[in-house]
C-alpha cells in the first residue's frame, strides 16, 4: 500500500513494478506484477495485491517493488 501524506501536492504517473518472482518458478493467478496509477490525490493511498502460485518447492529471495512517479508535470521521474 503507498499512502500520499502531502496535502497540496499531487504526483502523477506513478508505477509499481515488481521483477522479484521468476516466471518460471511462479505463476500470476490474478493481477499484474507491474501497474500504473495516473494520480493518487493527497491524503490518499493506492494498493494493489497480486496472488501468484509457486510452480515449485523451494527457498528464494524476495525484494521489495520499485515505486516511480513524476513530482510534478514536466518533472523528473523519482
Amino acid at each position: 500500500m503507498m499512502f500520499l501524506s502531502g496535502k497540496e501536492i499531487m504526483p502523477l504517473h506513478w508505477k509499481l513494478s515488481d521483477d522479484s518472482f521468476p516466471p518460471e518458478d511462479f505463476g500470476i493467478v490474478s493481477r499484474m506484477l507491474n501497474v500504473k496509477w495516473d494520480r493518487i490525490a493527497p491524503a490518499s493511498n493506492a494498493s494493489h495485491t497480486v496472488v501468484l502460485r509457486p510452480l515449485k518447492a523451494g527457498y528464494f529471495n524476495f525484494t521489495s517493488a520499485t515505486v516511480s512517479y513524476l513530482a510534478q508535470a514536466g518533472g523528473q521521474v523519482v
